[in-house]
């Protein structure tokens, strides 16, 4: 898979990461919150990193 496609593949899933935290903090979900937060910045790295 080229850079591009790669890149936008990991925007999709930070996306969707982020829509999914907004779910959790308005549940008051701490666990899956921190968890999503986590993913995240994992996600995050390897979009700079790319």
């Amino acid at each position: 898979m080229n850079n591009s496609k790669k890149k936008k593949a990991l925007k999709n899933k930070m996306n969707k990461v982020r829509s999914e935290l907004v779910k959790a903090i308005d549940k008051n979900d701490h666990i899956k919150r921190d968890e999503l937060i986590s993913l995240y910045f994992t996600y995050l790295a390897e979009f700079e990193k790319n």
